[in-house]
């Protein structure tokens, strides 16, 4: 409109549900269970909630798997049934809250190179599959351990130990625990009916700001693992069904991901155990099969069918990035934005040839589109980019793996290690089957994520930047005179999280397109420029006056201006 009044009003386009959101209850108010379950009462639907599903019901077709909002599947790989030449595949060491695991080599995953890849580092075009092998493993879990002993009939042994390890590099906010899940299937199976399942739960206890409520919101994330315990040995891939088009994600069987608090978690069993140093290392057989699965996501707060994460748009030429899902959009001719509150998960792109004033505003997203004018010849950028919001975002890389085992002893002995309590003959030698299982999760989860203009365009007589801000595309500064008074970052990463930014992507470079009528500069803050920093040099008319109190870094830096000051740093990297 031309006039549009936000002052103290407020605008939110929220994320998706999870935690204990009402979608995830049954009838009763109580969390359904998101895997394998043959419950169809009060509201629950079965296994896995009917999210696993045939492509073609009628017949053949392949098994599909409808993801939770904002979980986007990077890579993933399996073996069944693969040959280990020792007894142990896997390695377990540590104590305490301090584990170290490696699994066994060559296992190979494929990945799907984009921005948000979990194993590579790839640049443009993206799409492509890649394959990987490598070591999986790590150290500094988590841990929790489950062991049975278990006898059938008069003299069959069983005994079983299970771990979950568990880490997050992320953010401290972010609190995680593994618990064991007492269900096997098919009924009466062995050696399903030994095991029991595993699930992880990664979740945000105090709570993401919501600006517009002035409430905290639970961000949480489900990881539950099938892999002993519901058809062992019988694990393959699922293709996330897609919604619009692109190409094929997988996803191993056994894993089964959710947003809410899902049964699994809510009843399941802590682990209650402390392992001694020699019960992983049991097996004297110096052949093993085992099973292995190994599964990489990334979270997002952006609720989209694209299969984009947090970025505001495709990478791609010509698509707008103010079109990304999740937009709040303000285009007005004069607008007040003084003590409004805007939240948005895609992005908010504002858009006015007159800000009367933006005194305590608060925008809270982490993708913002800038194009600000003042027709009184000041315009104060101030209280419009904040340097991060609230999100619960990040990565997790998901390793299961199964193997059992054997090793000969004598019934006194296990007596004398109080796993039974009574044999006929205790120095009669007796076999004992061994069944390992590790769920180990590595995760990157984060509750803050830095905020990027993607573009800003300033267009006043003169134009004062008071907010510190990144900006990654396009910087337009249509007036005589400039001033920074906070950091101001231009350009884009070569990659996502690389830290590393492109000299010739993106704004890279400070020339005539960013400030072509300017006469006056004044930096007070922190002015970094990846490429080529050319001030007035490239354009007939020179700048009046250049002053730097702060500092300015840039490849090269080339001034021609009537009157220089530099009472700060002037750092070029040189070419």
């Amino acid at each position: 409109g031309d006039d549009v009044n936000l002052v103290r009003g407020g605008i939110e386009i929220k994320s998706g549900p999870n935690f204990d959101h009402p979608n995830g209850l049954d009838d009763f108010g109580q969390p359904l269970a998101w895997g394998y379950n043959l419950n169809y009462l009060n509201g629950s639907l079965g296994p896995y909630q009917q999210r696993r599903f045939s492509s073609n019901p009628g017949g053949a077709g392949t098994l599909l798997v409808k993801q939770d909002w904002g979980v986007r599947d990077v890579f993933w790989g399996l073996r069944v049934g693969a040959n280990y030449n020792g007894s142990t595949p896997a390695g377990v060491f540590g104590f305490g809250d301090f584990y170290s695991f490696i699994a066994p080599g060559e296992l190979v995953w494929e990945e799907i190179a984009s921005p948000y890849s979990l194993t590579g580092k790839y640049t443009p075009p993206y799409g492509q599959y890649a394959l990987w092998d490598g070591l999986i493993g790590g150290s500094g879990y988590q841990s929790s351990f489950s062991t049975s002993f278990i006898l059938v009939g008069d003299n069959e042994y069983h005994e079983t130990y299970q771990g979950i390890l568990l880490k997050n590099t992320g953010s401290d906010k972010v609190m995680y625990d593994g618990k064991f899940v007492p269900m096997y299937a098919p009924a009466g199976s062995s050696p399903e009916r030994f095991y029991l399942g595993a699930v992880a739960g990664f979740t945000v206890p105090e709570g993401i700001t919501n600006v517009i409520h002035g409430v905290n919101d639970t961000g949480s994330i489900y990881i539950i693992d099938e892999q002993p315990n519901v058809a062992y040995a019988a694990n393959g891939y699922l293709l996330n069904s897609r919604e619009t088009a692109s190409k094929n994600f997988g996803v191993p069987q056994n894993f089964v991901v959710t947003r809410y608090t899902p049964d699994e978690f809510q009843n399941g069993i802590p682990g209650n155990y402390v392992p001694e140093s020699q019960d992983f290392f049991r097996g004297e057989q110096r052949s093993t099969t085992f099973n292995d699965s190994y599964y990489g996501f990334r979270i997002t707060n952006v609720v989209s069918r694209l299969p984009f994460s947090e970025l505001p748009a495709p990478d791609l030429e010509n698509i707008e990035s103010k079109t990304q899902a999740g937009l709040v959009r303000v285009k007005a001719k004069n607008l007040d934005l003084r003590n409004a509150r805007i939240r948005a998960e895609g992005g908010i792109r504002i858009e006015t040839e007159h800000l009367i004033g933006s005194t305590n505003a608060v925008l809270d997203s982490q993708n913002l589109s800038l194009n600000l004018g003042s027709t009184n010849g000041v315009l104060v950028v101030t209280n419009i980019v904040q340097e991060s919001v609230e999100r619960f975002t990040g990565g997790v890389k998901s390793y299961s793996v199964a193997w059992g085992n054997n090793y000969k002893t004598t019934g006194g002995d296990l007596i004398d290690r109080e796993k039974i309590f009574f044999v006929e003959d205790p120095a009669a030698e007796v076999t004992v089957n061994l069944h390992y299982h590790f769920l180990v999760i590595d995760a990157y989860l984060n509750t803050e994520v830095l905020v990027t203009v993607t573009d800003l365009t300033l267009n006043s007589d003169k134009v004062l930047i008071k907010d510190a801000m990144r900006v990654s595309e396009l910087l337009s500064v249509n007036a005589n005179s400039l001033s920074i008074h906070r950091n101001l970052k231009l350009g884009k990463e070569t990659f996502l999280g690389s830290g590393v930014y492109s000299k010739v992507e993106g704004q890279a470079v400070w020339d005539n397109k960013v400030a072509p009528n300017l006469e006056n500069f004044t930096n007070f803050a922190i002015l970094q420029i990846p490429g080529q920093a050319k001030f007035g040099n490239d354009r007939n008319n020179s700048y009046q006056s250049w002053v730097n109190k702060g500092t300015t870094l840039a490849q090269d830096i080339s001034i021609d201006s009537d009157y220089v000051q530099n009472n700060g740093d002037l750092i070029a990297e040189g070419t």
